[in-house]
């Protein structure tokens, strides 16, 4: 599979930073629904999560999703409590550096959204409600592709957690 689409597309990447440097995207922080009870509803959940990233940009935003840094990216387990809360302040630290909170409601609110929330309110910060209008949809292959992909996250997690091993500080 060739990922380039378009040819010359770096180095045109490149000259276009320069063109950007001008505009001012305003820096959001992201609520989304991320834990679900199961595979196909984390499908779902990241898949709105990236639609949402998506959204903001077109709103000339550059939002701030720390679920996708830390959890979807398997960096830490979103699973394991103590990883959990370790995300989520994370979160709170680099999230302090955003000048709005949006949150998406469509799937609902959920504990960790609730706690951005209350984080956002806490420091003075605008928190904004807000609604994609859709929810995609995740047919069975893709639920099987994700397992495998978080199968092979969880070995490589422990691969990590052999070269890379020490308390948290």
């Amino acid at each position: 599979m060739n990922l380039n689409k378009e040819e010359g597309h770096l180095e045109k990447s490149h000259e276009l930073v320069k063109k950007y440097d001008t505009m001012q995207l305003k820096r959001v922080v992201l609520e989304s629904r991320f834990a679900a009870q199961d595979v196909r509803g984390l499908l779902i959940n990241k898949r709105f999560t990236i639609a949402c990233i998506r959204d903001c940009f077109l709103r000339g935003e550059a939002a701030y999703a720390s679920h996708v840094i830390y959890a979807q990216s398997h960096i830490l387990d979103d699973y394991v409590s103590s990883e959990r809360a370790l995300g989520i302040q994370a979160g709170f630290n680099w999230g302090d550096c955003g000048e709005k909170t949006v949150v998406y409601t469509d799937l609902g609110i959920s504990g960790g959204m609730k706690l951005g929330i209350e984080h956002a309110e806490n420091v003075g910060r605008e928190v904004e409600y807000r609604q994609l209008g859709f929810i995609p949809e995740v047919t069975k292959e893709m639920v099987a592709l994700e397992e495998e992909y978080i199968k092979s996250q969880q070995e490589f997690r422990l691969i990590l957690q052999d070269k890379i091993n020490r308390p948290v500080k």
